[in-house]
């Protein structure tokens, strides 16, 4: 992943997505702490960005 372009997509509890943005993968971890910086994102999603197939699952550590 750390290669790639990814789409991240923070959802809240009832599986609304309310952030989304894409990164270099080498920078996901910066956006990663900034879409949970946000206490309404429950988990992301991470699409590689140019086929928008899925890549992962980032659940927030309680």
């Amino acid at each position: 992943m750390a290669r790639r372009t990814l789409s991240l997509r923070g959802f809240d509890a009832k599986h609304m997505m309310i952030e989304a943005d894409l990164t270099e993968g080498s920078d996901a971890a910066a956006l990663i702490e900034a879409f949970f910086a946000n206490p309404h994102v429950a988990y992301i999603h991470a699409h590689y960005a140019r086929r928008g197939c899925y890549a992962a699952l980032i659940e927030r550590i309680s």
